[in-house]
């Protein structure tokens, strides 16, 4: 076993996963397993279980040339995840393929870890991320679904299997499972993360071009961010539990910053309890009915934080009160470099947004009310007086049943409300070093990475009830600011509408070579002629479509078409990955992929074009609003 390997290693892992460099780092020698190793033939390696006398190999040499003959199914594969990682030799034969770009292994055994990292050096793999390393234990849903979003495996998550290196780890049933889980559970949200419907993103970019004349109006983002008011905020949703907890709230609401979300507005206004902030970010005219439903003394005095992709109906409703429209990160926003403008709303729903504002705001305590994430045990889906009922959401098949509050039992949950906990999960364990998250619901799901308490122990320990807040009052902006904003906006939107036109005509252009060429194959295979077709064509074609590619890659065209069309772009992408790894090791099966390749392709450009359109098609119409602005400014001069 070689020290300085050892070292190597750990150097390189204290970057990448400085957990697991802390475990390993005050482990000082394997006692629950013997190693055994030939120091001519390093890969002639072996581990015992000391308890059980349980080898982890039968024969290592023989047993690893089985393990990579099994795997060349998989040698086209850029993302493989494996679990176990046994003496590290199979591990290292597959890093020799550079074919494999992202490998991720869990491994159960932290002993089996210090001795395989003491004999093979992996830190050039770890450095480059080629190699990931996990302890079983360390990981939950908010690791692996940052992995999967930050390590550029998106297009690649269609090939995501578990394969378990040894029959060794067979005994690790539990950890398997629970392993492949987080691995799914991580997938599924970042897919539904990118949007099922291109037709709402397309609305969203109509919503945010007519907005932007009141956006520019009203005051920034940014402002409202440098106004805290309290240390702790409540961030007040609708959940079956909301109710028992407004009394307390009630008596605590000048001494806390209250964050409602759109739906709790009305039930507050029942109780008297007068918010500080109140979050929207749906974009259908539905959510208006929260606003309508509300007075014009309640709202008075009330901040609301809208997303920029709303619809008009909600802004009529607002009758009183400080209207702030922030932007969220999307490419096509930060194209205008409106910065203090946004960005909010990373997640999906009005309470995701409202916990990125508390934080923002730099408050050291959140607590949540209201957030049950769950029907209650009756079925109930919201809080009594909510605006469409307290059984809104119906139960329906695709349900399932996650942890409970408390962690005993399991409560039953949607798909969305799975989606909106999971970006609870990311915010919480981000935020964890500057804002402590308390879940106060005292039903619902259980939240990860939250302190359980009940509502009336976190206002006794975290608030003086003696201590008042000062109202948020936001300052206007200059008229000479929102004029400049103005006529700005209006030139970036004529910059966008020209690049994408530009890019669109590039798309539809090798898309209809590639019906053409596509319609000539089809006919030589009526003729049966396939012995004729031109794979050098084929092969010009595909590179042309590689140029598009590389557009596509741009940061440019990235800010102004992916937060649109990535919808059906990633689903169109996954299914690309499964052709581009299938194995072609003869001069027919390599035809036959590129072949595959092209039809492929077909669907991808008209697809991509046709989300192009959809976009200048938007921007064209709604861009009236600002024009009209324009018109006004330089009227008076």
């Amino acid at each position: 076993m070689n020290i300085q390997t050892y070292h190597n290693n750990l150097n390189a892992l204290a970057y990448q996963n400085p957990v697991l460099f802390a475990r390993l780092a005050t482990l000082k020698e394997n006692q629950k397993y013997n190693v055994y190793f030939s120091p001519n033939d390093p890969i002639d390696t072996n581990i015992q279980e000391v308890a059980s006398k349980t080898y982890l190999y039968k024969k290592p040499i023989d047993d690893t040339a089985r393990a990579i003959e099994k795997n060349q199914k998989f040698d086209r594969y850029p993302f493989l995840v494996y679990f176990g990682f046994g003496n590290g030799v199979f591990i290292k034969a597959l890093l020799e393929n550079k074919n494999h770009e992202r490998i991720v292994v869990v491994e159960p055994e932290l002993e089996i870890l210090f001795i395989a990292l003491h004999l093979l050096d992996f830190s050039e793999e770890i450095r480059k991320n080629r190699l990931t390393i996990y302890l079983a234990q360390d990981i939950d849903f908010h690791t692996i679904r940052s992995y999967i979003g930050s390590k550029q495996v998106g297009h690649y998550l269609k090939l995501y299997d578990l394969h378990i290196t040894l029959p060794y780890y067979s005994k690790y049933n539990v950890e398997i499972a629970r392993t492949n889980r987080l691995f799914t559970d991580s997938i599924l949200h970042f897919v539904k993360a990118h949007g099922n419907d291109a037709t709402d993103s397309i609305i969203g970019i109509e919503h945010f071009i007519r907005n932007i004349p009141k956006m520019l109006k009203n005051p920034p983002f940014h402002y409202l961010l440098t106004l805290k008011n309290a240390e702790t905020a409540v961030i007040v949703s609708t959940g079956p539990s909301l109710t028992k907890q407004l009394p307390l709230l009630k008596e605590m609401q000048d001494s806390v910053l209250i964050i409602c979300v759109d739906a709790s507005m009305p039930i507050l206004e029942k109780w008297g309890i007068k918010p500080d902030i109140v979050t929207s970010m749906e974009r259908v005219t539905a959510t208006a009915k929260f606003f309508e439903e509300t007075s014009k003394e309640f709202q008075k005095d009330i901040v609301f934080v809208s997303s920029a992709l709303q619809h008009k109906a909600i802004y009529k409703n607002i009758k009183a009160g400080q209207l702030v429209i922030a932007m969220r990160p999307f490419g096509y926003m930060e194209f205008f470099n409106f910065h203090a403008y946004g960005y909010c709303g990373i997640g999906l729903s009005a309470a995701n947004m409202a916990f990125e504002i508390a934080y923002l705001m730099g408050c050291k305590n959140l607590v949540f009310i209201g957030q049950d994430l769950a029907y209650a045990n009756d079925g109930k889906s919201h809080a009594a007086n909510h605006v469409y009922g307290e059984d809104e959401v119906k139960s329906k098949e695709s349900d399932s049943y996650i942890t409970a509050y408390g962690g005993k039992g399991t409560v039953k949950t949607t798909e969305i409300w799975r989606l909106f906990l999971g970006y609870f999960i990311n915010y919480i364990a981000d935020t964890k070093d500057s804002m402590t998250s308390y879940n106060c619901t005292e039903g619902g799901a259980r939240i990860e990475g939250t302190i359980e308490i009940p509502f009336k122990d976190a206002m006794a320990t975290l608030v003086d009830k003696n201590f008042k807040k000062k109202r948020i009052v936001l300052p206007k902006v200059e008229d000479k600011i929102i004029k400049k904003n103005m006529l700005y906006a209006h030139k970036k939107i004529d910059e966008f509408l020209k690049y994408a036109q530009d890019s669109k005509s590039k798309v539809e252009k090798l898309f209809l070579e590639v019906a053409k060429q596509c319609d000539e194959l089809e006919e030589l295979n009526r003729q049966n002629k396939l012995d004729t077709i031109d794979f050098n064509s084929i092969k010009k074609t595909l590179k042309k479509i590689d140029k598009i590619k590389a557009m596509m890659r741009t940061k440019k065209f990235h800010q102004l078409f992916w937060d649109t069309i990535q919808s059906f772009i990633l689903s169109q992408e996954l299914e690309l990955a499964v052709i581009a790894v299938k194995p072609a090791k003869t001069q027919m099966e390599l035809n036959a992929k590129l072949i595959s390749f092209l039809f492929a392709h077909k669907s991808w450009l008209f697809m991509l074009a046709g989300g192009m359109d959809s976009v200048i098609t938007v921007i064209s119409r709604s861009k009236k609003e600002v024009d009209k602005e324009v018109a006004k400014i330089r009227e008076r001069g």
